[in-house]
């Protein structure tokens, strides 16, 4: 186990804690650690063996006084007088995680147990979280892991497992069904699957021509992309017979 790679320790439970959450206490020196959404590994050492766990940092940091009380006059007048104070008073952190589930090998397996007190919480590195969560297999770019901008999810055209069955994009209004539905349609024409889209609101008719958007042009650069259309002579529109279209050129049908 690397040492520097130690965030904190779990922490004791507390009433009202859910089967699947754990806490952990923090160091002061590693609060810069502490993202939410961020992915841990969690080491449990006990009699019957090591146990591993993932577990994704969902809440926090919140920080307490170490020596006195958060209400005594001391840490009060701490953070309000500061500059009559070298320092502030020592203090830790809490963070709750979210237990994901058990790591076998480079594998996550559902558990029936959590960790127990002072099991180590330990830092991802972004090749781990690629090879743990299997997003580092596909040659279909659909976007990278909120929080890391090196971990790129992807999905393998060649394995019908995936790409011809049912698959579900949710989200509220405004959060990018629509976007995420493009960026799938494009990796899958270049990698050379046929794609049929019943367009109803007129979303897909200019999927041949570069998004204009400044922002999309910044946030491609990310990928080493430039915004492109899908080529002309593989994108075709068509409309009903005496029905209205929201591209100007297209073919009846």
């Amino acid at each position: 186990m690397d040492k520097t790679n130690i965030i904190g320790y779990i922490h004791f439970d507390r009433p009202g804690l859910k089967s699947f959450e754990s806490e952990a206490l923090v160091k002061s020196s590693r609060v810069s650690t502490l993202l939410r959404n961020k992915f841990v590994k969690i080491t449990n050492q006990k009699d019957s063996g090591e146990k591993l766990f993932l577990g994704r940092v969902i809440e926090g940091p919140f920080f307490s006084p170490q020596e006195v009380n958060r209400d005594s006059s001391l840490a009060e007048v701490a953070v309000l007088e500061g500059e009559m104070f070298p320092s502030t008073p020592n203090f830790y952190a809490l963070i709750k995680i979210e237990i994901l589930g058990e790591i076998i090998g480079t594998s996550v397996k559902t558990t029936g147990t959590r960790p127990g007190p002072r099991a180590t919480v330990e830092s991802l590195s972004s090749k781990e979280i690629a090879e743990i969560l299997e997003l580092d297999q596909g040659d279909m770019v659909l976007g990278n892991l909120e929080g890391y901008d090196d971990v790129f999810v992807k999905l393998d055209s060649r394995v019908n497992k995936v790409l011809p069955r049912n698959i579900g994009i949710f989200g509220t209004v405004g959060s990018g069904k629509t976007n995420t539905a493009q960026d799938l349609i494009e990796e899958a024409s270049a990698a050379g699957w046929a794609v049929v889209i019943v367009d109803v609101e007129g979303e897909y008719t200019a999927m041949d021509s570069p998004n204009p958007d400044p922002n999309a042009k910044f946030l491609l650069e990310r990928f080493s992309k430039k915004p492109v259309g899908i080529p002309k002579e593989n994108f075709n529109v068509y409309k009903l017979a005496g029905s209205e279209s929201t591209r100007v050129e297209m073919k009846e049908k």
